[in-house]
């Protein structure tokens, strides 16, 4: 199952979520010193251990896949790769 996420506006401050942030997509964006994604039900995670590929169309790439769980009393899990700002599920 392919998913369109949505690229926010750039934050100025890694400690706070950018405005625009809807809880129902996915959504991802920069900050000052980090890519980051939220995946609905599995929470926000930072790109730091992956490659991420900008496109002149400001959508993003990322290598290797995307994997976020959430904690134990959520036990919701998503992996998934994001190329040219398109999610598909594992």
């Amino acid at each position: 199952m392919e998913e369109h996420a949505i690229r926010l506006a750039d934050i100025a401050s890694d400690r706070d979520l950018p405005d625009d942030l809807d809880d129902t997509r996915i959504c991802y964006w920069r900050g000052p010193a980090q890519w980051w994604i939220y995946l609905p039900r599995a929470g926000i995670g930072r790109l730091t251990n992956h490659k991420v590929t900008e496109h002149e169309d400001r959508t993003i790439t990322v290598r290797p896949s995307i994997g976020l769980r959430k904690t134990a009393a959520g036990r919701f899990e998503r992996h998934g790769h994001l190329t040219r700002g398109e999610w598909r599920e594992v």
